[in-house]
């Protein structure tokens, strides 16, 4: 009995600070407009959330045809399936490109004797296993993919400059630049690029895949930025490794030095809306000015209806502040329910702001 009156004591005489559950982020957020019901599949990775940005392998919804499958398309001139294509491209084997085939795509390109498409897709497949930094994924030693990697480049050159069709040329070109830059040859990687794309007036995914991989070796981060946010407008499956990359320490002018046309401002601006968790409506206005119909526009419109929603109904409904504010875990910081509810007038403010805009 002393021994727990002496515990009460000692308990009573000292201040106690005790963890426990306390609702915050996604617990308190309100928000009435569901992205993804307005079918912003492929910028999911992208949704206003008090959680992180995060890859989303089922972003991309049922029947997409992504831009890689719909260039194949037009090669066979629309006269094979969209799956059939597919296949040929993502699941068939080397040794799978046989004309005994029954993938529609590879009939029609033995049927058209196209023996350059058969050639490319079959060095295509051979050179996947080297799409990785890792020589041994059992650390070996026994084997290294570099020097292997080093002849699939010098052939993938020798091949673009040598194969007459002009969309071969470039994606034996594309496969030279990935292979040199899980080679570690970053100079390679800028002067392929410089001979095969710089100058392309026609930008299809070929282009950006290979700006992507470019963009990882410059030294100015302000033109990383530049190129990575036109990689982003254009590449859905590489939005998120952008987003990654993207360096937000660069201000958005020193970005848009490079830029040559308005398409170009807007994605610079797109991709920094994207990256600003607060009020980004100015970013929004600018993308709009600079190209009414850009893809990512609508749903860059949705987000911010959904910020609007947590910086002035979860306060309003919960008394807590906005799921994103952690102004109420820092010193001298007034996080009373009444400031709270001071905060969300404000945000009205900027709340019509933004209907206004719409």
């Amino acid at each position: 009995m002393r021994s727990f009156l002496l515990f009460i004591l000692i308990s009573a005489s000292k201040a106690i600070f005790a963890c426990g559950y306390y609702p915050h982020g996604e617990d308190t957020r309100i928000s009435l407009f569901n992205p993804h019901a307005f079918g912003f599949h492929l910028y999911s990775e992208f949704y206003y959330s008090t959680n992180s940005f995060e890859p989303n392998p089922d972003r991309f919804p049922l029947n997409y045809v992504d831009p890689n499958t719909k260039l194949w398309l037009d090669y066979c001139r629309g006269k094979v399936d969209v799956h059939s294509v597919y296949d040929a491209v993502y699941k068939l084997t080397e040794a799978e490109i046989v004309e005994a085939s029954q993938n529609a795509m590879i009939q029609y390109l033995y049927q058209k004797k196209d023996n350059d498409a058969l050639n490319y897709l079959r060095f295509a497949k051979n050179c996947e296993y080297f799409n990785s930094w890792q020589d041994d994924p059992w650390e070996r030693e026994t084997f290294s993919a570099g020097p292997k990697r080093t002849e699939l480049m010098t052939r993938a050159i020798q091949l673009s400059e040598k194969v007459k069709n002009q969309e071969l040329k470039k994606r034996y070109a594309f496969l030279a630049i990935r292979l040199a830059w899980y080679n570690h040859n970053y100079d390679q990687v800028k002067s392929l690029f410089a001979v095969s794309f710089e100058n392309i007036k026609d930008k299809d995914i070929l282009y950006y895949w290979s700006l992507y991989f470019k963009s990882f070796t410059e030294e100015d981060h302000a033109l990383a930025n530049f190129e990575l946010a036109q990689v982003f407008a254009h590449a859905p499956d590489k939005r998120f490794a952008c987003h990654q990359q993207y360096t937000k320490a660069i201000s958005i002018d020193q970005t848009l030095q490079f830029a040559k046309t308005d398409e170009e401002r807007a994605n610079v601006y797109l991709l920094a809306a994207i990256e600003k968790y607060d009020k980004a409506l100015p970013y929004i206005q600018k993308v709009y000015e600079l190209n009414p119909t850009a893809e990512g526009l609508s749903f860059l419109l949705l987000r911010e209806i959904n910020k609007v929603e947590d910086f002035v109904l979860t306060p309003s409904y919960t008394l807590f502040q906005p799921s994103l504010s952690y102004d109420s875990w820092s010193a001298g910081k007034d996080s009373s329910a009444l400031q709270t509810l001071h905060r969300a007038e404000h945000d009205r403010i900027y709340a019509k702001e933004v209907l206004r805009f719409i």
